[in-house]
């Protein structure tokens, strides 16, 4: 997988634990979700996708950052 990490791959962070860190961090922080969905493009398609607990971290972040988006327009309204 030569995305995010270049030519590095997996081997060492199987269960992509720092990509998933990294993925809060540009959802909560920067807030660009299309560089978060194609990390988690990454995540699932380097064999995780068959595991519910990497489905259910997607999925709340994306129902955290929908979250905050209402907060932020009924603030601004």
């Amino acid at each position: 997988v030569l995305g995010v990490f270049g030519g590095c791959g997996y081997s060492g962070d199987p269960n992509c634990e720092l990509l998933l860190w990294w993925t809060d961090f540009e959802a909560i922080i920067t807030g660009d979700m299309e560089r978060v969905r194609n990390m988690w493009n990454e995540i699932l398609n380097a064999g995780l996708n068959q595991y519910s607990s990497y489905w259910m971290k997607y999925i709340n972040i994306e129902m955290y950052v929908q979250q905050k988006l209402k907060l932020k327009t009924k603030i601004n309204n």
